[in-house]
């Protein structure tokens, strides 16, 4: 199968990978402890040993870690660079923009390095993957930094013991060129659906289901997370039926590795009804549900372990509130 077969294939090179992981490390045992809860509970339910909080970090500083070996990674000096996609669901500040945070932290000076931010929750670096690929075609870029950070453990509620024990934080970043006509790399199929009668998705919906955070009166609670992994589950299956013949017709054979949405066990588990165990990576289990994140930390996983090689057709997968499915095959 080559580049030519799929007219809409765009030439996309994934030249490097970085990632931050907090340093702090909870167990199950400091969950279930502080949940009231059974022991081993957490793994019974959600198949999670172990996830990431942060204890002093910044989501600036976490960008900035992953970002740093990102650029190494693809044998690249910082002023390289000259676009930063900020693919992030959290935030240091609201103004000015994390984006722009990044390019100052990492010490970028040249003024023509262009920032701005993208927040279509888990589907974040999904669709700056896609979005990439075409600015790249344009040839107004040569080198595009993509980083995304989820911090989400001071916003999370012991009450309730299913969210608090499945939320990690962390950070990733992607280094994106335009692959040469000799290079296989490529994306080669994207699609996004959003199904706005969708029920079961979630998000911070605020003391008494107030809804305006930026308000003058804000509590604590308001910036409690909410989120029901069955109910979207269920949705999942319903409009994911015949999303992948739409996103693209191919054998499934052909795709060697797959990167879901590492949300829940039931998002992992629903993808294996379509493809074998050994093709899928799961890093829910040691990193929790890291949102947007999951995908380039998954991606990273598999080919810093070798699991994944230049050439090699990868789905990446998974949905997220709005309700949305987004679906990329992708050469790496």
């Amino acid at each position: 199968m080559t580049n030519t077969e799929n007219k809409n294939s765009k030439p996309l090179k994934i030249a490097g990978l970085g990632r931050y992981l907090p340093e702090r490390i909870i167990p199950n045992s400091e969950i279930e402890a502080n949940c009231d809860l059974e022991e081993g509970w957490c793994t019974r339910k959600l198949g999670i040993s172990e996830r990431r909080w942060i204890a002093d970090e910044n989501i600036t500083h976490m960008c900035k870690q992953a970002s740093e070996e990102a650029i190494k990674d693809a044998h690249l000096a910082k002023n390289d660079i000259d676009l930063i996609i900020n693919a992030s669901n959290s935030f240091d500040c609201v103004v000015p923009d994390q984006s722009l945070q990044i390019k100052k932290v990492l010490g970028i000076e040249r003024e023509n390095v262009e920032c701005f931010s993208i927040n279509c929750g888990c589907m974040s670096c999904l669709f700056a993957l896609d979005l990439s690929s075409c600015l790249l075609l344009t040839d107004r870029y040569k080198n595009i930094l993509v980083v995304s950070a989820l911090v989400s453990s001071p916003g999370l509620n012991n009450k309730d013991p299913m969210l608090y024990s499945m939320m990690g934080d962390a950070a990733a970043a992607m280094v994106l060129t335009r692959s040469s006509e000799t290079e296989k790399s490529c994306l080669y199929a994207a699609r996004m659906e959003t199904y706005s009668r969708a029920t079961g998705v979630g998000g911070f919906s605020g003391k008494s289901g107030k809804k305006m955070l930026f308000s003058k009166n804000v509590f604590s609670e308001d910036f409690y997370f909410e989120f029901d992994s069955q109910t979207m589950q269920a949705e999942g299956v319903k409009y994911n039926r015949d999303f992948f013949s739409r996103l693209l017709p191919l054998k499934r054979n052909l795709i060697k590795v797959v990167i879901p949405n590492q949300a829940s066990r039931l998002a992992i588990d629903m993808i294996k009804l379509m493809f074998p165990a050994s093709r899928i990576i799961r890093i829910i289990d040691w990193s929790g549900n890291i949102g947007a994140v999951g995908y380039p930390m998954a991606l990273y996983e598999a080919v810093k372990n070798k699991l994944l090689h230049r050439g090699d057709l990868t789905l990446l997968h998974g949905m997220g509130a709005g309700f949305s499915i987004y679906g990329i095959l992708l050469k790496y």
